[in-house]
């Protein structure tokens, strides 16, 4: 009956290696979610998000988001600094969104200015 006995021991310290690890956020850094961030941002900025002010406000939160994500990777809260990164990911969209949306208004403004004009002039 001794013979039949399983020694449990080096599975124990290995299940409990391993939530300890999940525990401590061990995993590897959310890059790819830095990269969708950082290049929102990019095109937040490159579509005029900060002419107007709430695309700024939103840009400034995005850009927050990147150095707090940043700090969490180098504390190795590789889970949180993803989710802290999806966040800014969605600002910076936002903050695009909001300048497409005020660059879309100006043009329709310009056009019903135009519609006006012609039905004015004499024909």
């Amino acid at each position: 009956m001794l013979g039949d006995r399983v020694n449990f021991a080096p599975m124990s310290v290995s299940l409990i290696g391993g939530v300890l690890m999940l525990a401590c956020g061990a995993g590897t850094p959310p890059q790819t979610q830095m990269t969708a961030a950082q290049s929102a941002v990019r095109a937040a900025e490159v579509g005029g998000a900060e002419e107007i002010p709430k695309g700024q406000l939103h840009l400034k939160y995005a850009r927050d988001q990147i150095v707090e994500a940043t700090a969490l990777m180098q504390e190795k809260d590789y889970e949180k600094a993803e989710l802290v990164l999806k966040r800014a990911e969605i600002d910076a969209h936002y903050a695009l969104s909001v300048a497409e949306h005020a660059e879309a208004a100006a043009e329709a403004e310009a056009l019903l200015e135009k519609i006006d004009e012609m039905m004015e002039a004499p024909q």
